[in-house]
């Protein structure tokens, strides 16, 4: 598309007729994944009506490129990093525009700030680092079901997140410094698994990096019809923290009457093959299916 037919579409977003903005959708839509690019310079010409008109044409365009590149982090290779590809891509795919990856660069400097203000510390050090002294902490009932609780970038920059996210901030910056940190894909609330010197403390990301034995956590499980013990000796692995993200980036998404990323979001755990038996979390003390086979 030359630039004199894109400044004409531009020129038509505010028009009256439905039917032309419709056509001018489908135009953009054509236009492909460099649409954010072009569209910079004639930025101060589009008024509030006419980013409204464009949001569901950046949405389309998104999404083709997720469909495009999700299977990359299905590739073989070490758990984590499939992990961080596949937080990454989600991250850049709820970003303003086609921005890089930004949640390798954030992980990372969370881990050269742990290094430089405790050189030699361990595992539940880190714990201690990044949520008290940085403060990152559980989402507040009223946002609980914001979908960017499940972004890492936002997660890191607002300080703000669900159980699983906060515990992938902690399972990723762990692996930067060495430590031995996995998911633990309790029913209703992931946890942590930290291996500090053979000895494993659970750790409630959501609760400020609450350390629990495994006793605390079957005291807390009480009366639970999951098997809790096999759970709590079985890391999480990428594809089952992945699934579960899904999951909940799906019901968020629906709970926001956003139908078409809530379906996306289920098309993904489709492509995994892994649909079957994954709840959405919920917020803590909200009554919700507490098994993830029910």
């Amino acid at each position: 598309m030359e630039a004199s037919q894109l400044a004409h579409l531009i020129k038509l977003l505010d028009d009256d007729s439905e039917v032309v903005r419709g056509g001018v959708i489908k135009a953009l839509q054509a236009f492909g994944g460099g649409l954010a690019e072009a569209l910079e310079p004639y930025a101060p010409q589009i008024g509030p009506e006419g980013w409204k008109v464009l949001e569901p044409v950046f949405a389309h365009h998104k999404r083709e490129w997720l469909r495009k590149v999700w299977p990359d982090w299905l590739r073989p290779g070490e758990d984590k990093i499939r992990l961080e590809t596949a937080l990454s891509l989600l991250s850049q795919f709820q970003a303003k525009g086609f921005e890089a990856a930004r949640v390798p660069g954030l992980l990372e400097g969370l881990a050269q700030d742990f290094r430089k203000a405790h050189p030699g510390e361990d595992v539940l050090a880190l714990a201690d680092f990044l949520f008290k002294e940085k403060r990152l902490a559980g989402a507040a009932k009223n946002d609980y079901y914001n979908p960017f609780n499940s972004n890492l970038a936002f997660v890191i920059e607002q300080k703000r997140g669900i159980p699983i996210s906060l515990a992938c901030v902690y399972i990723l910056t762990a692996a930067r410094l060495g430590f031995a940190v996995e998911g633990c894909n309790l029913p209703g609330h992931f946890l942590a698994r930290a291996d500090n010197g053979g000895r494993y403390f659970y750790v409630d990301c959501f609760s400020g990096g609450r350390l629990l034995t495994e006793k605390a956590v079957l005291d807390l499980y009480e009366g639970s019809t999951s098997d809790l013990k096999s759970i709590l000796h079985a890391p999480a692995d990428a594809k089952t923290i992945v699934r579960r993200v899904l999951s909940n980036l799906s019901h968020a998404y629906d709970k926001l009457e956003d139908a078409e990323n809530s379906r996306f979001m289920t098309e993904l755990l489709k492509q995994q093959h892994d649909l079957a038996g994954e709840v959405p979390d919920y917020f803590p003390e909200e009554p919700g299916p507490s098994d993830p086979a029910a």
